[in-house]
C-alpha cells in the first residue's frame, strides 16, 4: 500500500515536472533521431557491459559477507572464517 503511494506520488511530481520543462510543440531535432536509433539497434554493447560489472559486483559482495575478516560486517581485524 505504502510503496503504491509512493508510486503514485513520483509520477504526479515527475508529470508535474515534465509539462514544465518539455515544450510538446517542439519540431522534432535530427541529430537526436540518428543517436536515438543508433542507441536502439546497437542495445548489445550496453547488455555487455553492465552484465560484466553487475558479476564483479556480484563476487564482491558475496566474498565480503562470507569472509568476516575482509568484510565490513566483520568481528574484528585478523579473524579467520571458521573451518567446515
Amino acid at each position: 500500500m505504502i510503496g503504491s503511494g509512493t508510486l503514485l506520488l513520483q509520477y504526479l511530481v515527475l508529470r508535474r515536472y515534465a509539462r514544465g520543462v518539455i515544450d510538446l510543440r517542439a519540431e522534432e531535432n535530427a541529430d537526436d533521431r540518428r543517436a536515438m536509433i543508433g542507441l536502439i539497434r546497437k542495445p548489445g554493447a550496453l547488455t555487455r557491459s553492465s552484465s560484466v560489472w553487475q558479476g564483479q559486483i556480484t563476487i564482491l559482495l558475496i566474498i565480503t559477507h562470507l569472509w568476516p575478516s575482509r568484510g565490513s560486517c566483520g568481528r574484528g581485524r585478523g579473524t579467520r572464517p571458521p573451518r567446515l
